[in-house]
């Protein structure tokens, strides 16, 4: 047999990477030199430790027919080895196959923040991974996402938005990319999408273009969270000039108090603060 395989290393290079391997992964490693023979594959300088090989082959599997993903896989995935910690490596052996026909798309940075993404934390990879079957635009947002933010948070959103939301509507469908537009507002787009999707869309869309002064995003949430997406027009086009009036003390003290409005008296009650339609909310309000 070892003569068979020095053969066969001549008439290929990819045999020359699988050749010593312990029979345990042989099998899925030769059918990863299948692939590379039979498309005419580069050879990479190295396919990755032997227990990765089941992962490469499904990668490449599920990068079919897109050549140029496959081809992108082969050649990074011994190098995304090499960087993962040995608590991250079970996590993105068995994730990322389901994130492989979007890795061209991720290319070398996204992938480095996929793999740093799970060497903090392997369940950030699974995050990630939650929105494999949708589309590469969403997969590579939340990748952005989960370099950025908690674990914690990147799980409430998930939960909030599954990936089965995005075929309410198109709105839905470009939420993760507008989310990740301006990623600091992922804690209130958790609190939008409850609510309801193209609100959280054209919401987040909007915010782009508004001024987001400190402690702006986590009083738009608390009105959110009281008041409802009803509230979300103000938040926009007031709360922000509110902020550079008074100052981020004051303006924290007049949502607090129409925060306590709405649990007290209800959303509306809480609405008719905010415009200052009540006699205490103007003096508050300035």
């Amino acid at each position: 047999m070892q003569e068979i395989a020095t053969q066969l290393t001549e008439l290929h290079p990819v045999y020359a990477l699988i050749r010593d391997l312990p029979e345990e992964f042989r099998g899925d490693a030769g059918k990863v030199a299948d692939v590379v023979v039979a498309q005419q594959f580069r050879t990479p300088s190295s396919l990755g430790p032997g227990n990765g090989m089941r992962c490469l082959r499904l990668a490449l599997e599920a990068a079919d027919p897109d050549r140029k993903c496959a081809q992108f896989i082969l050649d990074g995935f011994g190098g995304w080895c090499a960087s993962l910690a040995p608590n991250g490596r079970d996590a993105f052996f068995e994730e990322f196959p389901t994130l492989a026909p979007a890795a061209a798309d991720l290319g070398e940075a996204g992938m480095k923040r996929v793999i740093d993404c799970t060497n903090r934390d392997p369940r950030r990879l699974a995050c990630i991974a939650a929105y494999s079957m949708t589309t590469k635009e969403a997969v590579v947002a939340m990748a952005g996402l989960a370099s950025v933010h908690s674990t914690a948070d990147l799980q409430r959103f998930t939960a909030a938005f599954p990936a089965e939301r995005m075929e309410e509507n198109r709105d839905a469908e470009r939420l993760p990319e507008a989310l990740a537009r301006v990623p600091e507002a992922l804690p209130l787009a958790c609190r939008l999408v409850e609510h309801d999707a193209s609100a959280a869309y054209g919401t987040l869309k909007r915010l782009r273009g508004v001024e987001r002064p400190p402690g702006y995003l986590e009083a738009f949430e608390r009105i959110v969270e009281t008041i409802g997406i009803q509230a979300c027009g103000w938040c926009l086009d007031t709360l922000p000039g509110l902020f550079k009036k008074l100052g981020a003390v004051r303006a924290g003290a007049a949502v607090n108090q129409a925060v306590e409005v709405a649990r007290r008296f209800g959303a509306e009650a809480g609405q008719a603060f905010l415009e200052g339609r009540i006699a205490a909310a103007k003096e508050l309000l300035g």
